[in-house]
Formats: C-alpha cells, structure tokens, sequence
C-alpha cells in the first residue's frame, strides 16, 4: 500500500466526511453513556434484575458491530451514503420505540434490533469513507473523527441526568431518540471521491517478479503483433540504410572541404553515433528474426502437440474398453465449455461480497485479537461506569459526572497518542502497550476508591488509555495489507468481532455481579482483558521487527 500513496487525494472535501464520522461518533457514543445514567430508572420500572438492562444495553453495543460485516457488503453495493442515511432512521426509530414500552423484551427488540442495526449501518461505514481521502494524514484524520466521544461523554451524561429528573426516563429516551434521527446528516455529508477505484491495482499485493512477468509478457505479445510486418519493415530500413549510407558519405566529403577543422569533429562525431544506430538496428532485426524463428518453432511444436493428441483422442474413442475414461473427457469438456457450476458461482459471490478472505492475514487476525480483548473492557466500562460509582457510595449526580471525566480522557489519550507519534517519541505499539498497561492498572483498583475525586481521576486514566489503544489499532488497521476498496470489509469485520466480544464479555461480568454483588470481579476481568490485548501487541511488536530484520 505505500506504493500506491501518490494516488490520493489528502484533505480537500474529506474533511467534510471526518465531520460526518465525527458527528456519528457523538450520538452513538454519547448516546451509550446516556444509557448507562438510565439504567438504574429503567431497572426500578421494569422490576428486573440490574444485570438484565446492563446486558440490553451490552448487546445493544454488541449487535452495532455484529451487524456491520453485513452493512458493510450492501455499502460496497448501494454505496455509503444510502446506508449510513437509512441506519440514522433505523436508530432514532429504535431509541424512540424503547420509550414506549412496557416489557423488557420489547425493550431488548427495539434497543438491539432495530437501534443496534441502525448503528451498525452508520459508525465504520463512515469511518470506511473518509479513508478514501486520507492516507498520510490518516492519524490526524482518525482522530479528529475520534472527538465525537469524548464531546458525547462530556454532554450526554449530565444533560440525561437532568432529562431524568425532569421528564423521567421514558421523557429522556424519547428526546434522545429525536437526536438519534440526526444521524441521517453524516449519511448527507458523505460523498465517494470520484474514480477513487480506478487508479488501485486489482491485486492486494504486487511484487517486482510478479511486476516484471506481466512486462515480460506484454513485450511478447507486441513482438508478436509486430512479427507479420517484419518483411516490411526490413525492406524499408535496408532502403533507408543504403540512401543513409550514401548520403553520410557525400556529406563527409563536403564538410572535409567546406568546413573548418572543429565543424569536422563534430560532424565525424554525429556520423559515428548513426552509424552505430545502425548497428543498434540491425542487432535488433536479429534479435526479432530470433524471436520469429522461436515463435515459428513453437507453433510447430504445438501443431504436433495438436495432430498427436487428435490421434490419441480417435484410439480412445474407437476402444471400447476404455468407455468410461471417455465419458469422463466429455464430461470435463463439456464443464469447460459451461464454466463452474451454479453453486460455485454462487459461493464466490457470497466470499467476494462478504471478504472473508481477510482472515488470510496473520496482521489482520492479531489485530482482531487485540480489539476483541480491549472492547471487552470498553463495553464494560461504558455500561457499569455509573453503577460502580453509585456502589462504592457516589450520590447520582456524583456518579453522573463520571462520563465527564471519562469524555475528558477519550480526548486526552488520542491527543497525547498523536503527539507521540508525530515527534517520533515511540512506536504505535510501544505507545499502545504502555497504554494497556496504565488502563489495566485503572480496572483493578476501580472498585476500592470510594471518594468522589479518585473516581473521577481513575475513570479519567481509564479512559485516556483505552482510547489511545483504540486510536493506535485504527492507524494500524489504515496500514495493512488490502486494497481501499476492501477497507470497509476489513472495518466489518473487526467491529463483528469486537462486538461479539463485548456482548459475550459484559453478559458473563453482568452475571458475575449478579452473583457475587460486587464489582470487584467484574473489574478484574476487564483488567485481565487488557493485559491480555498488550500481551497480542507484544507479539505484533516481534513479528514487525523480525520482518524488518
């Protein structure tokens, strides 16, 4: 992919399109913190279990990225505008419904179908669409369209404390849901840079060899269109030769007469370099009198490769021992005179639309990994960040104030992350280990502080760390091997991942509080989850610098 860097275009209107992700980032995000203030109110009117509405809204985060391989294939058809446009619909459609109801499975349907299906159509397509614009600016453009979190956290958890005491939390939904509606906008914002596809090569990767082959090839195929005008072209050179030939003699013969001495070296100079582009053209006449001769016995050969084979094929069809080997000859003719059967065809339409074939990747697989870990963790701390602090004794105002400081991080880890990178202090994966490793240490010692200043500073280290885990994985994702056309494929499929770690994660931790009453292991398995995305980028550090070795 570095090769082809001069091919984009950096900046121009694909700021307007970061803006857009920026935008989407803000609601979606943000409308995960608002969740997590309501969860307390929605428990006491639904007369559940505290771990049944944190799972809701665990596998409302979960289903927005398990849904996005397949939004992501209709986007490669119908393109990003309609999609992201009609999962804005989808989204303030679910948030409004989910304030109507009356059951708790009405409230999973429309906060996981039908809002989650509307934020899978929306977050990584979008991110997908302004990486058309970018790719040396990428980690500025990503981060720029990363501020939409933190903004959410800061606005979203006071104001829908407020909306709750105001109007309830059915009120509070319903406004949320009419904000929601305005994800449509970034789908209006986004616009494909044109004949982007056209300048990147088919292949994900070319070689020199696989590069020299191709020329070798297409200088084969020229000689060989050039093979039938040869006794033209001859005729014609040697006729040019000879009047060449005789009108450099007379001309040598006047300018040694006419002309001074230094007029003299000069024109024995340029007779000498024509002569010896002659001698260039006739090495060259030899070399295409080779190639025709070559190509005369090749054709031979194949014409007896072909007489040869036609007697063989008359023995076997006139042998009647051999009936069955013929019918399977005409058969396999007969398939490659069809092509592939329906079905295969069908298949690899279902394996092009889908790119499963990014698994092959040894890259893109740890950095699934790594993802899946961390968004274990995040989707944790999203939902029981307010729960924890109303645990370990925070007033709900106290405890509201809780996504400031994290809204304050999510800006602060990108910022520094960006920093880093840009003086050259550290590489991406130094800089995402030493993260991991701050982050883990925040998860393990989050349920022992009991003042309201050292959740607030804890939360605010957490959230500075996992979000500058998340903004070092998406630069790297920018840079592996694949082609832009596949990059939305390759954003599916790891939001798929994630989001299926962080339904399966905070359901499993929902049910350790459930059991245990304390979020003291529900904490440590966010910290494990961490330790356990540093150790992967560990290992891609290795793997990195035994290629460069």
């Amino acid at each position: 992919m570095a090769a082809s860097g001069k091919r984009y275009l950096e900046g121009g209107r694909g700021w307007v399109v970061v803006f857009a992700a920026c935008l989407a980032e803000f609601i979606i995000v943000g409308s995960l913190k608002a969740f997590g203030v309501l969860i307390t109110a929605m428990k006491d009117d639904f007369d559940t279990g505290l771990w049944v509405i944190g799972s809701i809204n665990s596998l409302h985060l979960g289903v927005q990225f398990i849904l996005t391989p397949l939004a992501s294939g209709i986007a490669r058809k119908v393109g990003g505008r309609f999609v992201i446009s009609c999962g804005g619909l989808l989204f303030g459609l679910g948030v409004v419904l989910s304030s109507l109801t009356h059951h708790i499975a009405y409230l999973a349907i429309t906060l996981t179908v039908i809002a989650g299906s509307g934020a899978a159509c929306t977050l990584e397509i979008v991110r997908a669409e302004f990486a058309l614009y970018f790719h040396e600016k990428y980690d500025l453009a990503i981060f720029v369209s990363l501020l939409g979190a933190p903004i959410g956290f800061l606005l979203y958890g006071p104001a829908t404390q407020v909306l709750l005491d105001t109007y309830g939390w059915r009120g509070a939904m319903l406004i949320l849901g009419g904000f929601g509606f305005h994800l449509t906008c970034a789908g209006f914002l986004v616009r494909r840079p044109p004949g982007i596809y056209a300048t990147i090569p088919s292949q994900d990767l070319s070689t020199e060899n696989e590069i020299l082959e191709q020329s070798e090839d297409h200088t084969w195929e020229e000689s060989e269109d050039q093979i039938s005008k040869q006794s033209e072209d001859q005729i014609s050179k040697q006729s040019e030769d000879q009047i060449s030939k005789q009108s450099e003699d007379q001309f040598l013969k006047e300018s040694e007469d006419q002309i001074s001495k230094e007029r003299e070296e000069h024109i024995l100079k340029e007779s000498k370099d024509q002569i010896s582009k002659q001698i260039e053209d006739q090495i060259l006449k030899q070399r295409e009198d080779q190639i025709s001769q070559q190509s005369e016995d090749q054709i031979l050969k194949d014409s007896k490769y072909q007489l040869s084979k036609q007697s063989e094929d008359q023995i076997t069809k006139q042998s009647e021992g051999k009936m069955n080997g013929k019918e399977t000859k005409d058969q396999t003719s007969e398939q490659s005179v069809r092509g592939p059967e329906p079905w295969m065809k069908w298949i690899e339409s279902i394996v092009s639309a889908t790119g499963i074939e990014v698994f092959t990747s040894c890259d893109f697989v740890l950095l699934a990994a790594i993802k899946m870990f961390y968004s274990i963790s995040l989707g944790g701390i999203l939902v029981y960040m307010v729960p924890n602090g109303l645990a370990v004794g925070l007033t709900n105002t106290q405890a509201s104030f809780l996504s400031t400081a994290f809204g304050i991080g999510c800006f602060a880890g990108p910022a520094l992350v960006l920093l880093v990178l840009k003086i050259k202090l550290a590489s991406c994966h130094v800089a995402a280990m030493v993260a991991v490793a701050v982050t883990a240490v925040g998860f393990a010692l989050d349920p022992f502080i009991p003042s309201f200043a050292g959740q607030m500073v804890n939360t605010f280290i957490i959230a500075a760390g996992i979000a500058a885990v998340i903004q070092v994985v998406m630069v790297l994702t920018r840079y592996l091997p694949f082609t832009d056309d596949k990059f939305v494929i390759v954003l599916g499929w790891l939001g798929f991942l994630g989001g299926l770690a962080t339904s399966v994660g905070d359901t499993l931790s929902g049910l350790l509080y459930e059991v245990t009453k304390s979020f003291r292991g529900t904490f440590f398995v966010y910290s494990a989850a961490m330790v356990a995305s540093g150790l992967l980028l560990l290992l891609d550090l290795c793997r990195a610098r035994y290629r460069e070795r």
